[in-house]
């Protein structure tokens, strides 16, 4: 079955990471890149303290403060915690190393080395922002939430488009930041009914 399941795999990551273009190439390394993330959160922040003030909200600048160290926590435990927490669970190498497939696989703005390729990172950020997002300011700024959506599927094809991550590899990661942004979406809500109420 486990084999099955990576032959399956390697299959849609050829496939996927075989189609390109020079225009995909520049969009795919630009949403690829850890630091395209961050005036996104910063804008999620922003849009956040507009809509405390404009709600009439007691403490608006307290609860973006509090906002932002939540989302802060979220793209350091995406970062640091679950890729570890992942590479003790699960061993897998990257695409390029795979001697089933590494004359295959085209990589475009990484180095293939002998990292684990388990926990996608880029796409489990952008995917605990969107899913935190959706769970916190739940009927307002539907704009932002699809480009949220747009920006979250586009970074995590651009891990596969790159050559580093198989497709199951970033679904995990997807997952773990949707189940991230609800559990911290809660702790939010403690916070600011609780805390700053």
């Amino acid at each position: 079955m486990n084999k099955l399941i990576n032959s399956i795999d390697e299959e849609i990551f050829l496939a996927l990471n075989g189609s390109h273009s020079q225009f995909l190439d520049g969009l795919m390394l630009f949403a690829s890149n850890l630091f395209s993330s961050i005036p996104i959160l910063m804008l999620v922040a922003c849009i956040a303290t507009l809509y405390y003030k404009k709600q009439g909200y007691s403490h608006p600048v307290a609860k973006s403060v509090m906002l932002t160290t939540v989302l802060l926590l979220g793209f350091l435990f995406c970062l640091f915690v679950l890729p570890h927490a992942f590479s003790f669970l699960f061993e897998r190498t990257k695409p390029c190393l795979n001697p089933n497939i590494s004359t295959s696989v085209r990589m475009l703005g990484e180095d293939c080395n002998s990292s684990s390729s388990f926990f996608a990172v880029r796409p489990c950020i952008m995917f605990f922002i969107t899913s935190f997002l959706f769970f916190t300011i739940k009927n307002d700024f539907p704009w932002v939430k699809a480009g949220l959506i747009t920006w979250s599927l586009l970074v995590s094809y651009s891990r596969i488009y790159l050559g580093v991550h198989y497709p199951f590899n970033v679904l995990i990661a997807d997952l773990a930041g949707i189940l991230f942004g609800f559990i911290l979406s809660r702790f939010y809500f403690f916070m600011k009914y609780e805390v700053f109420a």
